[in-house]
């Protein structure tokens, strides 16, 4: 039972941008789960997101010692191989543990193959992408909010790498537009814009709306409504629709923007906490 709690808790705080809160719970419970490659797998995830990459491997891959189909721990090792550069080891790795994605829930599979879809993108693997993308990175769970985001996210970084992604942005729009008041999290509120934009939907400026609305009212995050989420979604759909000029106001407005309160939620899964902030956490 003390994992689940765990596992709970660090998804609250990866949520808040909290990372050494996330390493800080899994290390409290580490002594008594010591033989069990999960806890090591979300050891490794909550290193790496603090930045401390050599811990974050050595947690994966002692996890990984345990259990080979361990896809938190699998995960983890893709981040630092990434953000290290090591493209080719990293794409190696994972293509060695396609085996092992089965039985697992329509985010972790979707996302492990898009990391490698990341690997490959580094690669110039452009047919790969492509197929990864169809194959495995939409289409699983198309009203699933994770596999949403990822497939925006992953048609993003080919347009950004020069690759012709034809008419799969209007396909994502048709279940993106669902979304149009969606402002449950500014992180997810943020792609799905952006999805909506590039698919031409009208449903983006609906979105935007929505996103105003919360940087003036919304009961909790409002400064992070009105200093990260909202200047990010008048960037990206300025971006989205071309309008360069505009793209770079808003979003050097982000950029300029006081940071309170530590990472904003909204940023908490594409912006690494400095290493010194988490120190060296204690159970």
């Amino acid at each position: 039972m003390d994992l689940v709690i765990v596992k709970i808790h660090q998804y609250f705080e990866f949520n808040r941008g909290n990372s050494p809160e996330m390493l800080r719970v899994a290390l409290k419970v580490a002594p008594v789960n010591a033989d069990l490659a999960y806890l090591h797998g979300m050891t490794a995830f909550a290193y790496e997101q603090c930045h401390l990459l050599d811990e974050a491997e050595s947690a994966a891959r002692t996890a990984l010692g345990l259990r080979r189909k361990e896809p938190w721990a699998q995960h983890a090792l893709a981040h630092v191989m990434l953000t290290r550069g090591r493209i080719d080891e990293g794409a190696a790795f994972l293509e060695g543990m396609q085996d092992t994605w089965t039985g697992l829930n329509s985010f972790m599979a979707t996302h492990l193959w898009w990391h490698l879809a990341l690997f490959y993108l580094s690669q110039g693997r452009r047919a790969r992408v492509l197929e990864i993308y169809d194959r495995h990175c939409w289409g699983i769970a198309k009203t699933y909010s994770q596999d949403q985001i990822g497939a925006v996210s992953l048609l993003a970084r080919m347009e950004l790498a020069g690759i012709d992604v034809g008419d799969r942005w209007q396909d994502l729009g048709d279940h993106l537009a669902a979304r149009a008041h969606d402002t449950v999290l500014p992180f997810l509120t943020i792609q799905y814009l952006y999805g909506l934009a590039r698919a031409g939907r009208a449903e983006a400026d609906t979105l935007l709306n929505s996103v105003r609305r919360a940087a003036e009212l919304a009961p909790t995050l409002r400064e992070v409504w009105q200093e990260v989420a909202l200047p990010a979604c008048e960037g990206l759909q300025a971006y989205a629709l071309k309008n360069f000029r505009a793209a770079w106001r808003h979003l050097l407005d982000r950029a300029a923007a006081p940071h309170r309160g530590g990472r904003q939620p909204c940023a908490a899964r594409s912006v690494r906490t400095d290493p010194a902030r988490c120190g060296n956490p204690q159970p």
